[in-house]
Formats: structure tokens, sequence, C-alpha cells
């Protein structure tokens, strides 16, 4: 066995309680990311006082398995999704975490192959319904879990609603052309990326979305969107070390604006999983998967919104009233006059080679609008304006 310098992990929810002496030592749990383990008290060496635990990582279709005495626990032991078993030894001093080969653990820690799991019919678990509509029909999958930052057990509707709401503009946004502005219909309309709740699993709080379309199996393109949108929590776990100007590059401004948005639904979140189930021809599934905390994405927004603002510039021609001018601060202001609109006042810098003005002046204004735009909309537009010249021998108004 390799000794680890580590815990494969910190916090856990119980799952079921499948056998019970003094306390639980036989039972299922899910970590702080959402991963599923059998936990299993397999030995106590008597020398050291120290009890001996194994943790199975299973799948939910393997668990269910276990639960409807389909598999035996032997079974379970040697079909593992991981090669690899933890092992952990409590003492009374310190719990040491070991990681061995599934194929190489004492024999002696093994279950009976005639053991099966005792559990309640009514509350074992049922996973099928994902894969089997995933293969039957041919539907993408994602699951979302999430680990609330103050209470473990309760997570407000408003939050998941949120949260689930942002994702699905999230991935849309994946769809479109990098330079698209906002969402538009012929996307959102997109029922390959219209995604469905179709239940909930153990996993903190895990969520489980299929797409509304069947997938066409051969189009790569269709199934891009999940496998990026799993890519870019990947990219989030990279925090302080992000390439910002390569992001921007990869996803879009849009995309990136959806990112921001949801990260701040995480503020009450303090973990998650996401994971992408794409169908294959021949009945089979890619699957693509992540963890991340708030904190990484929180880093990541912050990293990516440090870039130069975006500055759009605009000239045009505007009839109407120059009301003010300072030629100490050299500021005006424009105030325009039409039949079909109410005045609009424009404040800004006099650019002009004039130095005098009569106040008020009629006449036909050349303003050149500056918009600076935060790329993640965080704040509002800013706009500046320059008065370029002042035509005063034109009619200020128009007919």
């Amino acid at each position: 066995m390799e000794k680890l310098n580590f815990k494969p992990f910190n916090k856990i929810n119980i799952f079921h309680v499948y056998d019970y002496y003094d306390e639980p030592i036989l039972y299922s749990f899910t970590t702080e990311i959402g991963s599923l383990f059998v936990a299993n008290f397999i030995d106590y060496e008597e020398k050291d006082d120290t009890d001996v635990w194994a943790y199975l990582p299973v799948s939910y279709e393997e668990l269910s398995k276990l639960e409807h005495k389909q598999i035996s626990l032997l079974d379970l032991y040697r079909n593992l999704i991981s090669e690899v078993i933890y092992i952990e030894k409590q003492g009374e001093s310190k719990d040491v975490f070991y990681a061995e080969s599934s194929k190489a653990i004492n024999p002696q820690w093994l279950p009976d192959k005639d053991y099966y799991v005792s559990y309640k019919e009514s509350l074992a678990i049922d996973d099928t319904t994902i894969y089997d509509n995933t293969y039957t029909e041919n539907r993408y999958g994602l699951d979302f879990s999430i680990q609330p930052l103050h209470d473990k057990h309760e997570v407000s509707v408003d939050l998941l609603a949120d949260i689930l709401l942002k994702i699905q503009n999230l991935l849309v946004a994946l769809t479109q052309p990098k330079d698209t502005k906002k969402l538009l219909k012929e996307y959102i309309n997109n029922k390959a990326t219209q995604l469905q709740f179709v239940g909930t699993y153990a996993g903190s709080f895990g969520t489980r979305l299929l797409s509304n379309g069947v997938s066409s199996l051969i189009n790569d393109d269709e199934a891009l969107p999940y496998e990026k949108l799993v890519e870019l929590f990947q990219e989030t776990q990279s925090g302080e070390n992000i390439d910002a100007d390569f992001i921007v590059k990869k996803y879009g401004w849009l995309v990136l604006d959806h990112m921001s948005k949801l990260s701040k639904s995480f503020k009450g979140v303090e973990t998650g999983k996401i994971t992408a189930k794409i169908p294959k021809p021949g009945n089979k599934i890619k699957i693509v998967k992540s963890t991340f905390t708030s904190k990484s994405i929180g880093t990541f927004i912050n990293k990516v919104g440090e870039l130069p603002p975006n500055v759009d510039e605009e000239t045009f021609e505007i009839p109407g009233t120059l009301t003010r001018y300072d030629s100490k601060s050299e500021s005006f202001s424009f105030t325009t006059k039409t039949n079909d609109k109410k005045d609009e006042i424009y404040n800004g810098v006099v650019k002009t080679n004039a130095k005098k003005f009569t106040i008020p002046s009629d006449g036909i204004a050349t303003i050149k609008e500056i918009k600076t735009s935060d790329n993640l909309r965080r704040v509002e537009d800013k706009y500046e304006y320059e008065l370029l010249s002042l035509e005063t021998n034109k009619k200020a108004y128009l007919e």
C-alpha cells in the first residue's frame, strides 16, 4: 500500500447505512464534491488499537445494484469504477490513509462471496433513469451538485433555481458566435441545449438535467457546448495562473459575462461538481466532468476582469443649443431639441479651435461619443462627449 500525505476527502455526508455495530460499519456516503463511496469496516489491529476501513469508489448504478441485491459486496470490490481503494487506519493518536490497488487488497479483508447488503427496498436508490434516458433516447445529460457554504442539509429554492437558470444561459451562450452581444432567440430555442429537470441524486445537492432534444450522435458540433461547459469549469480552477487574453479569445465575452453572473450566485456555495454525458453511436456515452470551488471561480472572473475595458467611439451631427461653455475647464453643455423627442443634454469637453462662444447659440453640433464598457457588465457603461464643431449659421431645429 502507498501511504498518502493527504486526506482523499475532508467532509462527508452519510447517504445510506447498511450495517451497524455501536456505530455504522458499512455505509455509503458522498464527499464535499459529490463523489460517491462505500465505507466498509474491514479489520481491527489489536496490537496498535487501530480500526481499518476500506473506502470503495462507486457509481450510482453499482450502488443501486448493491442495494437491490443484484450484486454482492464482494462483486463490488472486484468491479470498481477505479482501480484504487482508499484504506484508512484509525488510531488513537492519528488517522493514516493509504492507496491500494483493488487487485492487490489483502484477501483477509474481503467479505464472504455470499454477503449481500440488506436494505429496505423502498429506500434503495434507483439510479437508472438518466442512463436509460440517455442511452435509449440519445439525450445529452448534465449532473450538477453543490455544497452550500453554511447549511449542509438545506438549500434555498431561490438559490438553486437561480443557479440552474444561469447554467442554462451559459450553455446557450456557448453555442453562439463569440462576437454576439446577447443571447439570441434562435439559439435559445435550440432543443439540443434546452435543459429539462429530471430528478435529483445524492451528491450534496445533486440535480439531474437532460436535453429537451435528441442527439444526432454523429454531430460533434452539437455536443461541443456540453464539453466546453465542463471545460470552462476546469479552466476556473487555474485561479491566478490563467492567461486572460487566451480565455477571452477561446470563449468570447458573452460566455464570460454569463459565467460572471453565475459566479455571483456561487457566493452561497463552497464547492461543487459538474458532469456532462454525451451519447455516442453504439449505445456508448462520453463523460466529461470537473469539480470546482466558488473561490476559484471568483478568482478566475476577477483575473479576466482585469483586462482593459472595451471602448467604442461614434461621431454624429445633431441640432440644438449650446447652453453652457466654461473657458477654464473647456467644458460644455449642449441641448438637443426636436419635434418628436424630449430635450437631451450632452455634457463634455470642447475640442474645437474656437475659444469663444455666444451663450446660448443655436446650431448644428458635431459631437464624438466615447463609450467605455466593462466587458463583464459589472458596472454601467460610461459615456463621455467631445464637442468637435458648432455651426451656428445652420437651422438648429429639425422640421
